[in-house]
């Protein structure tokens, strides 16, 4: 993806993908707090995402469903592989401050979760 219109960041999963964006954000922010680090962020980031939500939309992430992940992805539960395959394109439709959560499954089981956005 390109860096100048898009970001994205992989995180572990954690229970839910609530908990799995705290993780990302806590790792971006590195040695800072996450209000410090958005306070000092000169690009969007995972740290622009104050809000989870159902449907796509500008200042929420927009949390596939099992359909949405296969109609995008060909499987209700895609592996890390597959969204890597298919996340540039899907992403590059996302409108400005947009952004949206994908989860990766290995085995049926959530694994992590990526989060990506557009900063056009």
């Amino acid at each position: 993806m390109p860096a100048d219109s898009h970001w994205s960041t992989w995180a572990k999963w954690n229970r839910d993908v609530q908990h799995s964006l705290a993780d990302a954000q806590v790792a971006h922010a590195g040695d800072d707090s996450v209000d410090e680090a958005r306070a000092k962020q000169t690009a969007q980031s995972v740290l622009d995402v104050h809000q989870l939500g159902a449907k796509k939309g500008a200042g929420t992430c927009w949390v596939l469903s099992g359909d949405e992940l296969h109609t995008h992805f060909g499987s209700k539960n895609p592996s890390k592989k597959a969204i890597e395959a298919g996340a540039a394109s899907f992403v590059a439709k996302l409108k400005s401050r947009e952004a949206v959560a994908v989860t990766a499954y290995h085995h049926a089981q959530p694994v992590a979760v990526l989060f990506a956005g557009s900063t056009k």
